[in-house]
């Protein structure tokens, strides 16, 4: 969870946004239905960002030079989270959908080494009974 790690510098980070919750329907009671046992049932809405990040000046563990295009490996990292979490997240999961919302690209020109990122905002749906 959270921000881009600048002692990281080593390698290459995905970081993941603190997620936002968002009842759906229900009105005053937030209650969208009643579960067959009579429990209430809340849609919830879950919406996230998923960060890719590298830079030029990255380095093996071993502290040698990796030649990298940025650019590149963040895109290729943003198509890397996106297969996994649409190939996995409904085979242990009760979400009823995902929603992958936008990626997008950002040139940290401020952090230098200049940062490369790119920001995927995905969205979640799923039933809670309480």
């Amino acid at each position: 969870m959270g921000w881009y790690n600048p002692a990281w510098e080593a390698i290459p980070q995905v970081t993941i946004t603190a997620p936002i919750y968002t009842p759906r329907g229900g009105g005053e009671t937030g209650v969208s239905a009643i579960a067959g046992n009579g429990d209430s049932v809340r849609v919830m809405m879950v919406t996230m960002m998923i960060s890719c990040w590298a830079h030029h000046d990255m380095k093996e563990t071993d502290g040698t030079d990796i030649t990298v295009n940025p650019r590149l490996l963040t895109y290729e990292m943003s198509n890397e989270v996106k297969r996994v979490i649409e190939t996995n997240m409904f085979t242990d999961s009760e979400l009823d959908w995902v929603n992958w919302i936008d990626m997008v690209e950002q040139v940290e020109l401020r952090i230098k080494p200049v940062l490369f990122r790119y920001d995927n905002t995905v969205r979640l749906l799923y039933r809670e009974a309480f």
